[in-house]
């Protein structure tokens, strides 16, 4: 996602707005992924996958589309999962991406 108004999913979401955080500045975008300074969190809304970002301890999603606290959205029937979207696994899955884009460009 590139250009205002964004168009996406959930993750589009999470990870674009980081990105915007980080100054769109992919070495700080991914340092504060592996540093988790922020973590893309997996969540179930009624039984439905869904992802948040956490940054610096306050939560955001395409659904709130404010900063809050993570007992704000459990009160909202959000259910975090712990081990789901490592950081690193995230991390690899973009880096992964990147060269695949790049790949399919080049053809």
């Amino acid at each position: 996602m590139n250009h205002e108004p964004y168009h996406g999913d959930c993750e589009d979401y999470s990870l674009t707005l980081l990105f915007n955080l980080k100054d769109r500045k992919w070495e700080k975008f991914l340092l504060s992924l592996l540093t988790r300074e922020s973590k893309i969190c997996h969540c179930k809304i009624k039984g439905n996958g869904h992802a948040v970002l956490r940054y610096k301890g306050r939560y955001i999603d395409n659904i709130q589309k404010k900063w809050c606290t993570k007992e704000y959205m459990e009160n909202r029937e959000y259910k975090f999962s712990s081990w789901l979207y490592i950081p690193y696994q995230v991390v690899i899955k973009l880096v992964i991406g990147f060269f695949q884009t790049r790949k399919r460009k080049e053809i």
